[in-house]
């Protein structure tokens, strides 16, 4: 396999291979990758731009086109009210369409 110099990529390259590579495909140049990620970041000079988030940020939210609602700082109350009124809609909604 050929040999890739993850160090002559920029901060915005490794962040784009780390999005689009196939880690079972690859996985040696995924760790070759990550070992240069950390590297950088270890001497501090990995940037991130803002409005490119790590892809642990954009994973957290969507697996497997899965929306998930993280509630850790919303009273209990906001919770069930949310809970409570998502249901509803959707009762409403299912009310509307299944007697057509």
């Amino acid at each position: 396999m050929k040999q890739i110099d993850y160090k002559r990529y920029t901060d915005d390259e490794l962040l784009d291979v780390e999005r689009h590579i196939n880690q079972v495909a690859f996985p040696e140049r995924y760790k070759q990758l990550q070992d240069e990620i950390k590297r950088r970041q270890a001497l501090g000079i990995f940037n991130v731009p803002p409005e490119l988030p790590p892809k642990e940020l954009n994973n957290t939210y969507w697996r497997n086109n899965e929306i998930i609602f993280e509630f850790t700082s919303i009273s209990k109350s906001w919770r069930i009210t949310f809970i409570a009124t998502y249901l509803l809609v959707n009762i409403a909604v299912l009310a509307l369409i299944i007697p057509n």
